[in-house]
């Protein structure tokens, strides 16, 4: 079972954002079900006209002053924004080959944000809304609407657990970091539950397809030629959000956010602090 398509309108401007439209301005995203962080069956042919290249996040570190700087890539010359819901909100113009750069402050709790970038008159966004993180967990990660989180970090010779994704429904998916190309094999509880692999960035996200996933404590653990890591996931009922656009609580080993996937639906993106140390400690 994967997670429902939670499918939402198209791009919007960051103007006329407010919090009661949060639903639609956080997770906006061209499709249901992309592929590891790009909906590749929406992509145009980058040479017609109206094409206008989507923002892609491609680093998130930690400042020695507790912020996260994040980079990444864009249309050449386009303005670029991160919007938060409560209104605050930055945005710079990339360089001519498309790079930007933002310094964003993250506080004691987990924090949602869009990214989108305006050419020619012409708004796009990035899949999903980007969630910053707290110390000691990895700075960032993509939420997805119906899909697993999209880490933003690198293989560093071992695979790892970033996330696992799952709706009121049951449906859950796993993602995670491993050798781009491997084949990942999920179990839960000591049962295969299905395979992916990982993409050219070295990001997977595995589906649990032959059990929905009930609350209470599970052994999520997923194979690879480099070997198996394993972590143990709480997974809550999924409680309504009533005004709220996102809801950050604290696990053990883990954050998680409960926010808008769809209007009457919330998807759960539970974290893992111990990806961090595979994937920001480790040494190749």
């Amino acid at each position: 079972m994967v997670l429902s398509r939670f499918c939402l309108p198209g791009a919007t401007s960051p103007a006329a954002w407010s919090p009661a439209l949060i639903v639609a301005l956080l997770v906006m995203a061209s499709g249901c079900a992309p592929d590891s962080g790009t909906n590749r069956g929406a992509q145009k042919d980058p040479k017609a006209s109206e094409y206008v290249e989507t923002p892609a996040v491609q680093s998130a570190q930690r400042t020695a002053d507790g912020q996260i700087a994040i980079s990444g890539r864009a249309a050449a010359n386009a303005i670029v924004r991160l919007s938060a819901p409560e209104g605050q909100s930055w945005g710079m113009t990339s360089g001519a080959d498309g790079a930007w750069a933002f310094t964003a402050p993250v506080g004691a709790s987990p924090r949602m944000l869009a990214l989108t970038s305006e050419s020619e008159g012409r708004v796009v966004h990035v899949d999903g809304a980007l969630i910053l993180l707290p110390s000691p967990g990895l700075p960032l990660v993509i939420a997805r609407p119906g899909y697993g989180a999209a880490p933003v970090a690198s293989f560093k010779g071992k695979p790892a657990i970033v996330a696992l994704d799952y709706d009121s429904g049951g449906g859950a998916m796993v993602a995670g970091v491993a050798r781009p190309g491997a084949l990942v094999r999920l179990f839960i509880d000591g049962q295969p539950e299905g395979e992916s692999h990982a993409d050219a960035q070295g990001r997977f996200s595995a589906p649990a397809v032959k059990h929905p996933v009930t609350p209470g404590v599970h052994e999520v653990r997923v194979e690879t030629s480099d070997g198996a890591v394993m972590v143990a996931a709480r997974v809550s009922r999924v409680e309504p959000l009533g005004s709220m656009a996102y809801r950050p609580v604290r696990e053990e080993d883990a954050w998680r956010l409960d926010w808008r996937a769809a209007q009457d639906g919330v998807q759960s993106t539970l974290v893992f602090d111990s990806a961090a140390a595979l994937l920001v400690g480790a040494r190749p």
